[in-house]
């Protein structure tokens, strides 16, 4: 209400200010004169007051953000934390409507399911080279409540499908390998069914050092294809990441460090071929239905903050380098911090990953207007998967304790 009220009194402002103009007109050159100047003087007196209106509704705005409640989070339950079943490396958590959880496991080379409650229910997929089995390092996607896809990365593209038998239990189904494409890289980012995916292109080229050495960010479209990874549509959204830092031989390319505080744009399934596209940059968040028309979007009332010196060092205290490459990371760290870095979504609220800090990381939770509700830090080990309702499912990556799976409650009232 006090954003309309002072837009209110400047559109009036504005109506005045014409009909005088108007009115002047209508005197003599004397009397234009004078009743100019003073015209002039009392109606910039009134736009300062309207100025200082403003400032204070923005500013009142700030304020108001910056004094949303801290919201508690309780540990409810861990997954792989006693000697029943222990994980290796996990990759990713898959949560169904159920509850059921997908789990793969990059040190074991395994997928495995698990209940509601976290019982141990079969090894979906194991390490080997026969039908179904798991050859490389491999992705999940959840395709429905009873269904899932592996996409394989590095020397085959091999696709697994599995299904829910009788039991409940995700079995083998069958498999088949995509057509390699010699234009575009091609990433699956989502099964929207078992013969179409999301996925993120990027056109192949003959050096990747220049993009990486010369340029801080690059860019992907999200397209969808099919079974084959054939294009259906290319080229829906551009979407901007931020170029990691290598350093490239002969045939050789060596991890140096991702800079930090830097903008992504992030891709986000909702259900039945729906998604967002959440833009750090504008602080927006589009939503767009199965035929990609944009059906609503949101505005972040979010501030972005300066990186700080502070900042700065708790990184590099965290990610040690020698200082030719602490340079390099450094000349990439922008001024100000992204309004945010990560995001989940329920049916009721925004989650945004808005800060890391020495409390951990900073989640922040919206309404769907994009209102500021509360906040809460959950420890830098936890990396969040789902959020399903009130229930929080991170991979708990501890390097003395070892990876499993977490699940929290938020406490909020709201």
């Amino acid at each position: 209400m006090g954003r309309e009220l002072v837009y209110d009194e400047v559109t009036l402002l504005h109506a005045q200010i014409t009909a005088m103009v108007m009115d002047l007109g209508n005197l003599n050159w004397n009397k234009r004169m004078l009743f100019s100047l003073s015209s002039i003087l009392f109606f910039f007196i009134i736009l300062i007051v309207v100025s200082l209106k403003v400032f204070s509704s923005w500013q009142e705005g700030l304020k108001n953000l910056n004094d949303i409640n801290e919201i508690e989070l309780n540990l409810i339950e861990e997954v792989g934390a006693n000697e029943d079943f222990l994980f290796g490396r996990i990759s990713k958590v898959i949560v169904s409507s159920s509850g059921t959880l997908i789990v793969s496991d990059w040190k074991k080379l395994s997928l495995e399911q698990f209940d509601k409650n976290g019982r141990h229910i079969s090894t979906i997929a194991s390490k080997g080279k026969g039908p179904g089995d798991l050859q490389s390092f491999f992705y999940i996607f959840l395709v429905n409540e009873n269904s899932i896809i592996v996409s394989h990365d590095g020397a085959t593209d091999l696709i697994n499908y599995y299904v829910r038998n009788e039991n409940g239990v995700l079995t083998y189904s069958d498999s088949w390998l995509p057509i390699r494409n010699d234009e575009y890289f091609i990433d699956i980012v989502q099964a929207i069914s078992k013969s179409k995916y999301y996925a993120l292109t990027k056109q192949k080229r003959r050096s990747i050092s220049n993009d990486y050495n010369n340029k801080q960010y690059s860019y992907k479209m999200l397209a969808v294809v099919d079974r084959e990874k054939k294009l259906i549509s290319n080229k829906l959204h551009e979407l901007k990441e931020p170029n990691a830092i290598f350093d490239f031989g002969n045939n050789s390319m060596q991890y140096i460090g991702m800079p930090p505080y830097q903008s992504r744009d992030q891709f986000k399934y909702l259900y039945d071929g729906k998604y967002i596209i959440a833009r750090p940059d504008s602080s927006k968040i589009y939503f767009y239905d199965d035929n990609h028309n944009l059906t609503k979007s949101i505005y972040l009332q979010l501030d972005r903050e300066r990186v700080t010196e502070e900042n700065v060092e708790h990184y590099f205290k965290n990610n040690r380098y020698n200082d030719e490459d602490r340079k390099r990371i450094e000349s990439r760290i922008p001024s100000y911090k992204p309004s945010f870095l990560n995001l989940w979504i329920t049916k009721t609220k925004i989650f945004l990953q808005t800060d890391v800090n020495k409390k951990g990381n900073e989640i922040t939770m919206l309404n769907m207007k994009g209102e500021p509700i509360g906040f809460f830090h959950i420890s830098k080990f936890d990396r969040i998967q789902h959020i399903k309702t009130d229930t929080i499912y991170t991979i708990y990556q501890h390097p003395k304790k070892g990876h499993r799976i977490r699940l929290y409650n938020i406490n909020d009232q709201n």
